[in-house]
């Protein structure tokens, strides 16, 4: 009898267990899950899955639709157990399905019954308040969310009814100078809400050039505007392909294979960011950019296989790139060179500019998160937030390989033990190569993004691009700093060759926690600024001539082949040398050619770093820094003088 208990214990316990689990809620088709998060966090991702082959979308999810007020909802359309919210960065941990209309709070980490025919209606206006137009008329969109009725008011007029959405046209009764004032108000039975914003109507003829005096463009194989191209008027599709773009419009041209990783005598395991070219279109309605990037480790350091065998940056890391839009309008211009008011950069960017600019747009490496739009605050100081993801009609896409036919670059890595020391990019007699005829594989390695930019949302019109002109300027960050940008800039490998100390990743190049202000021009975009031509050089053609008869380069060795005398940064692994008491014939002309350029920093850097050993004279000519000692810090000395930097002596 006592068996027959414990039997009949057994199965019901069974039973229980059974039924418990069989009670666990799942998201059912046409259920709506939804989840709050803060102003900052960008339109939420919503992943759902039953098990690792039964996934509602693959890996970020399905972007939630914005409902208004910080809510966002997402219908399934079939039965799931498990969700994770997240913005492309960031996300929650494995979250439990608790019933039909739930919301989870982000902020509490806590889920609660929702009710959307509770809530009061939400109302918004696409443009921001306190802005300008410069055009004729320009078109805001209103919307209202959760309304039983909803209209819009211009300058006080009568209402106009809408459902759901309207296109509203302003200014054209605003006189030049004056102000247009947009309502739009909404009602349902849990309340009214309403929402003012006023636009300023400025003269469209009329613009203020915001650009600063900066440095010249680097010559060489860099080129900005070449040809005095400034992009193409026509349309492109954002759609992954390259089809629609073509080299005249090209506005800036970089170099493959000078991303900060190959100034370092172990990290091409890194990531590689290196940009390669820059081009632009623009229409009515959009302004159209595209970039180019490079990889070319294949040939350069094929044993070190990370970056060659996890794909491109779309598919494997998130790393915010910046562009920075000149209109030249100054009151608009974001001042204090981008950075924060209080100090800091914007995102922990560790970039400034010389370059005036009115409006920085951020994207992400993955798409899932962004973009953002920011433009100057009220005392034009800091950069402030006037679109996210859920506003902003920024399109990106991307894809495999790349427009240009030949991909040129200073060839080897592994720093100084190849000869690749900073500022070697700016030396035309250096190994300069087409990797394509080394055996890259540019179909493969090399891919692209595209983006369309709206008009309006750079405050903007077709006109002022082709009467005005603006100008571009694209920064790739990694960690705290900018790891490369177009228009090119030698500041972005200034500091590559140290070790990064401040991260406490000594293996790692500091250029991923240095500062960098960026000096050169922005690229131009429908018009040249007033007296320039284009170009660095008009001697330099677009794509450049490898000379046909050059010298062998020798092959790249890696650390493992070739130990190099020290693993320690250059300044620090060999000793300072005294310069000689020869009299100095010309300050700077280290190899005593008669000019002070590129040529001169890198032969100091090569002889502090016992590669080459400069005569006497040229030690004498090599001393500039005023310290007596000649280092690695007399070669970054002409390195800034020659990009226009001001120094205190030569």
């Amino acid at each position: 009898m006592k068996r027959s208990n414990k039997i009949l214990a057994l199965l019901l316990s069974l039973a229980i267990i059974i039924c418990a689990v069989a009670a666990v809620p799942v998201f059912a088709a046409g259920d709506t899950v939804y989840v709050k998060v803060s102003s900052s966090y960008g339109t939420p991702n919503c992943y759902m899955w039953n098990s690792s082959s039964d996934q509602n979308a693959g890996w970020p999810g399905v972007k939630m639709t914005d409902e208004g007020d910080g809510v966002y909802s997402y219908t399934p359309d079939k039965a799931y157990s498990k969700v994770i919210f997240n913005n492309g960065s960031s996300q929650t941990g494995d979250l439990s399905y608790p019933g039909a209309n739930s919301i989870y709070l982000l902020d509490s980490d806590k889920w609660e019954t929702y009710d959307p025919t509770a809530a009061e209606p939400v109302v918004s206006i696409s443009k921001k308040d306190g802005s300008s137009f410069k055009t004729d008329t320009v078109t805001v969109t209103v919307t209202a969310k959760y309304a039983d009725s909803a209209y819009y008011t211009v300058d006080g007029g009568a209402q106009v009814s809408f459902t759901d959405t309207a296109d509203v046209t302003l200014g054209a009764d605003t006189q030049i100078g004056s102000t247009v004032t947009l309502l739009v108000s909404a009602t349902n039975k849990n309340g009214s809400v309403s929402s003012t914003a006023t636009y300023t109507k400025k003269d469209p003829s009329a613009s203020s050039d915001s650009t600063a005096t900066t440095s010249k463009p680097l010559d060489g194989y860099f080129s900005t505007n070449p040809n005095g191209q400034v992009g193409k008027n026509t349309a492109i599709s954002i759609d992954g392909s390259i089809s629609d773009w073509d080299s005249s419009m090209l506005i800036a041209q970089g170099t493959a294979n000078d991303d900060p990783r190959v100034y370092r005598p172990n990290s091409m395991y890194e990531v590689g960011i290196d940009l390669y070219a820059l081009y632009a279109a623009y229409d009515s309605t959009n302004l159209y950019l595209m970039w180019e990037m490079t990889n070319v480790q294949d040939v350069v350091a094929p044993n070190d296989d990370y970056p060659l065998s996890q794909g491109t940056l779309w598919q494997t890391q998130e790393l915010p790139f910046f562009i920075a839009v000149d209109t030249g309008d100054s009151d608009t211009a974001v001042g204090n060179k981008g950075g924060l008011a209080e100090g800091g950069t914007i995102w922990d960017s560790g970039m400034t500019f010389e370059n005036g600019f009115n409006k920085l747009i951020s994207i992400n490496t993955k798409g899932g998160n962004g973009p953002w739009v920011y433009g100057g605050d009220e005392e034009g100081l800091n950069p402030v937030e006037i679109l996210d993801a859920s506003t902003s009609d920024i399109e990106m896409n991307f894809g495999k390989g790349i427009l240009s036919k030949n991909v040129y670059g200073i060839n080897g890595a592994y720093g100084e033990h190849n000869g690749r020391v900073p500022g070697d990019v700016a030396d035309e007699t250096a190994d300069w190569v087409d990797f394509n005829t080394k055996g890259h594989k540019s179909a493969s390695m090399d891919f692209f993004y595209e983006m369309s930019i709206p008009l309006d949302e750079l405050e903007i019109s077709v006109n002022d691009i082709e009467t005005s002109g603006i100008g571009v300027m694209l920064v790739a960050t990694m960690g705290k700093s900018p790891m490369d940008c177009l228009p090119g800039d030698l500041v972005m490998t200034d500091q590559a060759h140290l070790d990064d100390e401040a991260a406490s990743q000594v293996h790692n190049s500091f250029e991923k926690s240095d500062e960098d202000n960026i000096t050169v021009p922005f690229a131009r975009v429908g018009k040249l600024l007033s007296g320039s031509t284009g170009g660095n050089d008009p001697s330099i053609p677009t794509t450049p001539t490898i000379p046909t008869t050059p010298s062998e380069p020798t092959e790249p060795t890696t650390p493992a082949e070739s130990e190099p005398a020290s693993s320690a940064p250059a300044e620090e692994s060999t000793a300072p040398t005294q310069a000689p008491p020869a009299v100095v014939l010309l300050k700077g002309d280290a190899d005593c050619d008669g000019v002070v350029n590129i040529r001169d920093a890198t032969a100091i850097q090569k002889h502090v770093a016992d590669i080459i050993t400069l005569t006497e004279q040229g030690m004498a000519n090599a001393e500039v820094d005023g310290n007596g000692i000649l280092n690695v810090k007399d070669a970054t000395f002409i390195q800034k003088t020659i990009a226009g930097i001001p120094t205190a002596l030569l």
